[in-house]
């Protein structure tokens, strides 16, 4: 995975995906054995092996089971997991390539991601989840992304 050290940090780039079905208005969201939270999957780029897009759909696939196609960039944000740990997350937007059911026998191959959940946003809005945007600024702007070209990457 890529990562670089600077003055004694280390930051990681982690690309993430928020699956959105159009269909059932719903996101979805993974959460790890005793969290209390929700989080759109995701983890670290191979930068070797794959561009940062197909490390978002390949982290997705791996922790939910399900395959999904990006749409395009819409948030980053900086992390920081320690003092001398930075993750530099991208957000991606994805739709459901095929199927949006849950497999009952997915695992995830790192043991991390323990629940796997399609919500609503009504149901967000009791929930702990990351991003925070998900409660809200998220549904202003989900119906207009895909139609618009992303300003960061171009069409794809």
């Amino acid at each position: 995975m890529l990562s670089t050290r600077t003055e004694g940090l280390m930051i990681r780039i982690i690309s993430r995906v928020i699956m959105f079905d159009s269909s059932t208005r719903r996101v979805l969201l993974v959460r790890n054995e005793g969290a209390n939270f929700w989080y759109a999957p995701g983890g670290g780029w191979e930068a070797n092996q794959e561009d940062i897009r197909a490390c978002a759909e390949r982290e997705l696939f791996e922790e939910t089971g399900i395959a999904g196609k990006i749409d395009r960039l819409i948030y980053t944000q900086q992390f920081h997991a320690s003092k001398t740990v930075i993750f530099l997350e991208w957000f991606w937007l994805a739709h459901p390539v095929s199927t949006t059911v849950i497999p009952n026998d997915h695992k995830d191959d790192h043991g991390i991601v323990c629940e796997t959940r399609w919500f609503s946003r009504e149901e967000l809005q009791e929930k702990k989840v990351f991003p925070m945007r998900l409660k809200d600024t998220f549904w202003d702007h989900v119906d207009t992304w895909p139609n618009e070209e992303d300003p960061f990457l171009g069409v794809s």
